[in-house]
């Protein structure tokens, strides 16, 4: 026999509101800026989350934007308020300052946004003109719908003027819609299971890592940090303000860089000989603390950049002279130029000078890595 369990009652009178709908919202904000900056990475120029126009918005290389409204839904199966969802969406998407050939996109997790369409928007961008007949014959329904709403409501004579000129400007926008440049996709199985709840995503990183040439191990060895790593800086990101002339972006090169990080390790160990002393296990225990806890500050797609230029500069004018390799007389002979870098947070000069030629040793081991990321990503 079930027992029954009975509720403790609400005696303080307070109602209790669970905002789990709203941080699943957010959650889907966020990746879904993700999975469609990597899906387009080899075009896009940079990403931003929450903006002042969308949701997210992607700028690309030839100074178009993707200007995109994210709606989600805890359950993807419940299509109760799908209708309502997208028309909101277009209500914000015509709001947005596009420009002729900007994209406006409505990204969402539920399974069926419009009429039994599950299939051609999953996980695909579908623009309007390469939608069937019947699926276009819903949109332009549904945006017709909102036209009509937004006619009523003007007419009506009891709103105000400051409600009358916004709706007229939204009529404005509406009349000047274009549904070429109309788009809509679904990711799935983006739901409330965190098992697979981002499978899509993952997906899209091992093909980009497929295509800067790693294998298919080293793909699936890093692509769970990776995934993490990027879902924290896009969250963080849609927590930056967006005024006027506050570059929040998210470029590509800052993106694509920490794959060179999480695909490669110090190695303390062939450092030790460059040294201009001798190190102590202390020391060596000192460094490769400060070196976990710190890396990722260090490793800007800036400073990481001043490097491989300055190294390819040495090996030009590299006139062999003893047993050492290239790489390692440039450790030994030029670390001094980076050691600013690392000024601030280490004082004391030898631990400066080993923290330093670790890292110049790891970038400088991993060049091949930074070719391919570059190259695969087209930076």
């Amino acid at each position: 026999m079930n027992a029954t369990v009975r509720k403790k009652p609400n005696k303080s009178g307070l109602k209790f509101e669970d905002a789990s709908a709203s941080s699943f919202g957010w959650d889907f904000q966020a990746n879904a800026g993700l999975y469609l900056f990597i899906k387009q990475i080899k075009t896009a120029k940079s990403v931003k989350i929450e903006t002042r126009h969308q949701d997210i918005v992607i700028a690309f290389n030839d100074e178009t934007f993707h200007y995109i409204q994210a709606k989600s839904a805890r359950d993807f199966n419940d299509t109760t308020n799908s209708v309502v969802k997208i028309k909101d969406a277009l209500v914000s998407l015509v709001k947005t300052p596009a420009a002729e050939n900007d994209k406006l996109i409505y990204a969402t997790n539920i399974h069926t946004p419009l009429l039994n369409d599950s299939e051609i928007f999953k996980n695909k961008l579908q623009w309007f003109n390469d939608c069937p007949s019947n699926i276009k014959d819903e949109i332009e329904k549904r945006f017709g719908e909102i036209v009509s709403k937004v006619n009523n409501e003007i007419a009506d004579s009891s709103i105000s003027n400051k409600r009358k000129k916004n709706l007229e400007a939204i009529k404005e926008n509406l009349e000047k819609f274009c549904f070429d440049n109309f788009g809509i996709i679904v990711l799935y199985p983006y739901n409330t299971n965190p098992d697979n709840r981002y499978s899509m995503i993952k997906d899209e990183i091992i093909k980009m890592l497929s295509d800067m040439q790693f294998s298919s191990v080293d793909a699936n060895l890093v692509v769970n940090k990776l995934l993490t790593h990027w879902q924290n800086l896009f969250r963080a990101n849609s927590t930056i303000s967006d005024l006027k002339n506050f570059n929040k972006s998210i470029t590509k090169a800052e993106f694509v860089w920490p794959v060179v990080i999480f695909l490669s390790n110090f190695d303390i160990d062939k450092v030790s000989p460059l040294l201009s002393f001798t190190a102590d296990d202390d020391l060596e225990n000192r460094v490769k603390i400060y070196l976990e806890e710190s890396w990722i500050y260090h490793e800007r797609f800036e400073f990481l950049s001043k490097i491989l230029k300055s190294f390819n500069d040495y090996k030009k004018r590299f006139v062999r002279q003893n047993n050492l390799s290239v790489n390692d007389e440039f450790i030994k002979n030029e670390w001094k130029l980076f050691e600013q870098e690392f000024i601030t947070a280490v004082n004391d000069d030898n631990f400066r000078e080993f923290v330093t030629k670790v890292f110049l040793h790891k970038i400088i081991k991993n060049y091949s890595n930074h070719v391919n990321v570059a190259s695969g990503v087209r930076l």
